[in-house]
């Protein structure tokens, strides 16, 4: 009997043995499952918040995810006025992201903040020849180190309504008086003469950095003939109601609806707002050219880029190579409605789409520029928005003091940086 008794209770020790074991090494398996799991998991930010652009990235991400061999890949949408703000909470947390989508404009920024990783050999062995707007790649640098790549040409265009302008034998205005005039003689059709995006620092930042250097300023000249200029056409477009009440309340996104319904009859806007048109049952047709030029063609550069931060392994790098394979940087250009970066990519002019169809793309590759870098465009954006939303709204101070003014502060940002 106690012999039997040993028996059972050496199988019984055996078996429970034998069961730990397995367990411990299952668990050590479906750990370091979940460990290459997550190593193979790569996080994407961009502040693209049109549903259409949301949708062709979400599926460049899962194309990619689903082939053999590749990393998952995960695209968060972060809402533009949050953006910074964000990034900053993430880099206090540990880890932002492996790549970020951002503006061009605010990447200088980002790149003081310390966001971003230095690329320079990936790329100048991978795509520096390969663009077709070689200026933006200004926007990726500092101090001669590369920290991004340019991801689209997004410029700032002006929509017009075609018919109302063939029924009041209107001509497309080629400057900025002659859109003045222009909102002059709509002033008995109905809907606001012009729009554009005012709500949010960083919209009316960009519109309003392609009116003033189209007038001969820039962010050392706001105070003088070409920044006054530029702040005069804002208030005459206010003091002779050509823009409506809720401009200091519009995005983009608003300010597209809104033409797209017939309530605004000439918008500024990116090109991308295409995208929206297009989506929309618009009952009219829409014509698009370059911005109103001045003392330079309004031809002024812009759009976003990739930006590599430090935590971006491999896995990264190979998910950005795939975003700049012609195909896939042809469809997410037709899906964004924006200039195609990649000098191999073709651009295809749609239903909704510039006047003079791709010879559009050849007079941004040929005359387009773009405008000194800052590291305070988060800063600048702010001040020019409180000093644009002052004349627009609160007070009727002239041209030349709000020129001052923004001036002054600007100044004084751009010192504080330093």
């Amino acid at each position: 009997m106690r012999k039997r008794w040993y028996h059972a209770a050496f199988f019984l020790c055996a078996l429970a043995a034998a069961v730990l074991f397995h367990w411990q090494k299952g668990g050590e398996k479906e750990v370091q499952e979940t460990e290459d799991q997550q190593k193979k998991q790569i996080y994407v930010l961009s502040a693209y918040e049109t549903k259409l652009h949301q949708q062709i990235l979400n599926e460049v991400a899962e194309n990619y995810s689903s082939r053999s061999g590749c990393a998952k890949v995960i695209m968060e949408f972060i809402p533009k006025e949050n953006f910074k703000k964000e990034i900053c909470l993430r880099m206090d947390n540990g880890k932002t992201a492996d790549l970020i989508i951002c503006d061009n404009g605010m990447m200088p920024a980002l790149i003081d903040m310390g966001v971003f990783a230095d690329i320079s050999e990936y790329v100048e062995e991978s795509c520096q020849d390969s663009m077709n707007f070689q200026k933006l790649w200004n926007t990726t640098m500092d101090d001669g180190k590369y920290y991004g790549i340019p991801f689209t040409c997004d410029p700032y265009v002006l929509f017009y309504n075609r018919d109302v302008f063939q029924k009041n034998g209107l001509s497309v205005p080629e400057n900025w008086d002659g859109l003045l005039d222009t909102c002059g003689a709509l002033q008995d059709s109905v809907g606001d003469k012009f729009g554009f995006a005012a709500k949010r620092p960083e919209e009316i930042y960009a519109f309003y950095r392609s009116l003033l250097y189209a007038c001969g300023g820039s962010l050392n000249t706001m105070d003088q003939e070409g920044g006054i200029k530029a702040v005069s056409i804002l208030e005459e477009l206010k003091r002779s109601r050509y823009i409506g009440k809720q401009t200091i309340n519009l995005t983009e996104a608003d300010v597209a609806r809104s033409f797209a319904e017939g309530k605004v009859l000439m918008m500024a806007n990116r090109l991308s707002a295409s995208t929206i048109l297009r989506s929309s049952r618009m009952e009219f047709s829409a014509g698009i050219v370059p911005l109103p030029s001045d003392v330079r063609e309004s031809l002024m550069l812009s759009g976003e880029n990739i930006g590599v931060t430090g935590y971006a392994d491999r896995e990264a790098y190979r998910f950005l190579t795939y975003l700049y394979e012609n195909d896939i940087q042809e469809r997410i250009c037709n899906a964004m409605d924006t200039l195609p970066v990649k000098a191999a990519v073709p651009y295809q002019s749609k239903r909704i789409g510039p006047d003079d169809g791709t010879e559009f793309l050849n007079r941004y590759i040929n005359g387009g520029w773009y405008a000194e870098t800052n590291n305070s465009w988060f800063e600048i954006a702010q001040q020019v928005s409180e000093s644009l939303y002052n004349l627009m709204e609160v007070r009727g101070t002239s041209p030349e003091d709000t020129a001052r003014e923004l001036q002054n502060a600007v100044k004084l940002i751009i010192i504080k940086k330093r």
